[in-house]
């Protein structure tokens, strides 16, 4: 049925004009609330679809502004107004419905001026339906990898927020000695445009190439490099080097020996491709088949996150060709690690262990005798208590070839000592000796400097070389703790330092004729954070805005301030460098006193360690558990170059068990390094 107004009303103007008005207001409330929201994501959600085929001008011209513009503001005021406007292009009435966007879009900026939630909800949205729609998981790349993520956090570094629907790895491990990343699919990752690096131009050179790299904007991390140079090198047939860096300052690299090529090879094993001038910096490196099939890819970074070098932060991300790699380094881990949502995290730090050789050259030959069964026990406390474990040995048959010493036989714990309660240290290694047998003892690298003036030479003579890594705050040397209290450390990146440590390791041997060195606690470890007197509050070494996953979260933990200045840089680079180092400096000096290849083994390594010395995994425990995993640590060392490797048999934290100390016997004796090693106060089987 059709209805009319009463004339009545017809009949009064100003009722009319206020029913008119009453009208116009719902309307336009209700456009502001409904269709405004609706008809935006309608033409965003079209917009992505025009991109795609190229067919919309308009599409072109928002993502022109969206790059250029400098304020949310603006990007939020044009994307109204061009939506707006595509719809009025559509309608009969142009003039008309133009004219209510116009008026509908001048109110909403006026909101977005004034509210800054309002600003941040509209670009949010925005940003979502264009570059944020990442469907697969494994394509969202973590853009904050600190703990404390958030969605405001996330979105201020350009980046999308969106929780993922489930789980991809177990919250927990099921086995509770794993000390795995709980890592999953991140809620904060890259959209698909985040600005990064493009190429410049590409130069020809001997060996390949070079490429100059910019960037326009700046990222999250401070001190970003805004321009940069790419060497690619095709070394060898098979050995390909790619090297980006800061053209403009000179950086602190590795301290380390490459080979040196000057000649191109005329054929590889390998291909880099997607490298173009004027063009977002992407590259590919391939395998080349033989047989020339297609070749197998071992690295893509288009698509993935962006490269970022600030200069505290490098990311280079990149797709595999597969989720299970070999190496990364020691971690207790399968030898073959599944990287689905795993981190490794790569800062040598004293904690529970919780094929490129033509490179970092080749392992050292150990001495023959080094291959058999080593017997060590923190606890042998006497001289005479160390012969009587040996000859307990012999008399039931064990053919224990090298008997060792841990901390006991120091006095007060100092390096380069005998404690007087300990014995004729010198008188049992004769006996060892005329057995057939060796024997070794442990160093750490901590010197203390509580001692009287004139009465330890390790610290006098170190003072008088200034030798010892440096406090950043006193210019003196800085001091943690370890075994014997304060201590000092010497700098093993020190010119002097091969001569300082000579010297110490000559006299010691001329009074108790060792075999062979084991050098612990070189991570390096103190017992305190930084240094008795803490690390300078202020400093990007001590706080950088991104900290790896470390124990305790900050990188002084258990070891030296980051700040710590050694002779080539300060303790933030070359921290891990400290166990290779001083292995490197044992050998030179065992090598030189004994005429006779030398046998070390350490604690901390690094690559091309296995050059100068061996090593074992750490305090591990007495577990089946950690028994099994000794297969790949020691497997993943020996890929790594480092081939004398070993485990302590039968665990060395917790009372074992006598069933698990003969299956561990039964696989220690085919450890390249084979010894039984446990801890002070434990029980003694079979005593």
């Amino acid at each position: 049925m059709q209805r009319n107004f009463p004339s009545s009303i017809m009949k009064q103007p100003r009722l009319i004009v206020l029913l008119v008005g009453i009208i116009v207001v719902g309307f336009v409330l209700w456009l502001k609330s409904f269709v405004l929201p609706y008809v935006t994501n309608l033409y965003v959600e079209m917009n992505i679809d025009k991109i795609q085929d190229g067919t919309n001008k308009f599409a072109y011209q928002l993502q022109i502004q969206k790059t250029k513009s400098n304020s949310i503001n603006i990007f939020a005021k044009n994307v109204l107004h061009k939506t707006m406007h595509y719809i009025s292009s559509k309608d009969k009435d142009d003039s008309k419905l133009y004219f209510k966007s116009q008026l509908f879009e001048s109110e909403i900026s006026l909101k977005l001026n004034s509210k800054n939630e309002v600003k941040l909800t509209q670009t949010t949205e925005i940003k979502t339906k264009l570059s944020c729609d990442i469907s697969k998981d494994e394509e969202r790349f973590d853009c904050y990898p600190e703990n404390d993520a958030s969605q405001q956090k996330c979105e201020a570094r350009g980046c999308c927020w969106r929780i993922a629907k489930s789980r991809q790895k177990p919250l927990k491990s099921t086995n509770l000695n794993d000390t795995q990343a709980p890592l999953d699919v991140p809620y904060c990752y890259y959209p698909k445009d985040f600005p990064g690096y493009k190429v410049d131009s590409i130069k020809n050179t001997r060996l390949g190439f070079t490429a100059s790299l910019s960037r326009n904007t700046k990222v999250y991390y401070p001190n970003d490099i805004m321009n940069l140079m790419m060497d690619v090198r095709y070394e060898t047939k098979s050995r390909l080097r790619i090297k980006i860096y800061d053209p403009a300052h000179t950086r602190y690299e590795v301290p380390m020996t490459v080979p040196s090529v000057t000649n191109r090879p005329s054929t590889t094993d390998y291909s880099v491709t997607g490298i173009k001038a004027r063009q977002p910096l992407n590259f590919q490196v391939n395998r080349v088949s033989s047989d020339a099939s297609v070749p197998t890819q071992l690295i893509r970074t288009d698509s993935a996150a962006p490269f970022i070098f600030a200069d505290q932060f490098i990311q280079l991300s990149y797709y595999l060709p597969s989720k299970y790699i070999y190496g990364l380094g020691e971690h207790r881990d399968t030898l073959l690690h599944n990287t689905n949502w795993t981190r490794f995290t790569l800062w040598n730090r004293d904690q529970f262990p919780v094929q490129y050789t033509e490179v970092i050259g080749r392992s050292f030959m150990p001495p023959y005798w080094s291959l058999g069964f080593h017997l060590c026990r923190w606890g042998y406390k006497t001289a005479n208590g160390t012969l009587e474990v040996a000859d307990r040995n012999k008399k039931v048959g064990i053919p224990q070839d090298v008997q060792w010493n841990d901390i006991d036989y120091m006095d007060r714990y100092l390096d380069f000592t005998i404690s007087k309660d300990f014995g004729d240290q010198a008188a049992m290694v004769k006996a060892l000796h005329d057995r057939g047998m060796h024997y070794i003892m442990i160093v750490d690298p901590g010197i203390s400097n509580t001692q009287r003036p004139g009465t330890y030479n390790p610290y006098d003579l170190g003072m008088k070389m200034d030798i010892f890594v440096k406090d950043a705050l006193t210019g003196k040397p800085i001091i943690g703790k370890v075994w014997p209290g304060n201590t000092v450390f010497p700098d093993f990146t020190h010119p002097s330092s091969q001569k300082y440590w000579t010297s110490l390791v000559t006299d010691f041997h001329n009074k108790v004729p060792f075999d062979g060195m084991w050098i612990d606690m070189n991570e390096m470890s103190s017992f305190v954070i930084g240094s008795i007197s803490g690390c300078p509050k202020n400093s990007t070494f001590e706080n950088p805005p991104y900290v790896p996953a470390v124990l305790g979260g900050i990188l002084s933990s258990s070891t030296l301030c980051a700040t710590a200045k050694h002779y080539a840089s300060i303790q933030y680079n070359v921290h891990n460098l400290y166990g290779y180092l001083e292995g490197k400096a044992t050998n030179i000096a065992l090598t030189s006193i004994r005429q006779k290849r030398p046998f070390i083994i350490s604690r901390s390594t690094f690559a091309g360690h296995g050059q100068y010395a061996g090593h074992w995994t750490g305090d591990n425990d007495a577990t089946y558990h950690d028994m099994a995993i000794s297969i790949p640590a020691i497997l993943s060392m020996n890929m790594f170059g480092i081939s004398v490797v070993g485990a302590d048999i039968c665990g060395f934290r917790g009372n074992t068990n006598e069933q698990l100390c003969q299956r561990w016997h039964q696989l220690g004796a085919f450890y390249p390094f084979s010894r039984n090693h446990n801890s002070l106060g434990l029980q003694v089987l079979n005593k």
